[in-house]
């Protein structure tokens, strides 16, 4: 089982494809594979990374206190863990957006969106 060392927790992810980075991020329910399809689909020109954010099934919760600020790092955290450049990355309507977007301001110069 693939994970990466995030902040004070470990996340699970999943890596296919080659080409430019897309981060799939899910929505407040559910995990990774709410984007497998998605996945499948761009993997013959992304590299797609998939994952389960903190304290969804495969991620562990961490000890810090959940919030949208967390999340971001945790996804900026986690473009520098696995050497994610330039990457792109698309979410499920809701909570997710917020801190997809927080996490575009804290690395500008690594994401385009593919979503808004």
């Amino acid at each position: 089982m693939p994970t990466v060392e995030i902040n004070d927790t470990t996340l699970y992810y999943e890596r296919t494809g080659q080409g430019p980075a897309m981060l799939f991020v899910h929505g407040m329910c559910g995990d990774a594979e709410v984007w497998a399809d998605q996945a499948r689909r761009f993997s013959d020109r992304f590299t797609c990374v998939r994952y389960d954010r903190r304290g969804h099934s495969r991620s562990a919760r961490g000890n810090s206190t959940i919030s949208d600020a967390l999340h971001a790092d945790d996804a900026a955290a986690q473009d520098e863990g696995l050497h994610v450049t330039c990457a792109r990355s698309t979410s499920a309507r809701g909570r997710a957006r917020p801190w997809t977007r927080a996490r575009r301001a804290r690395r500008p110069a690594a994401h385009r969106s593919a979503t808004g």
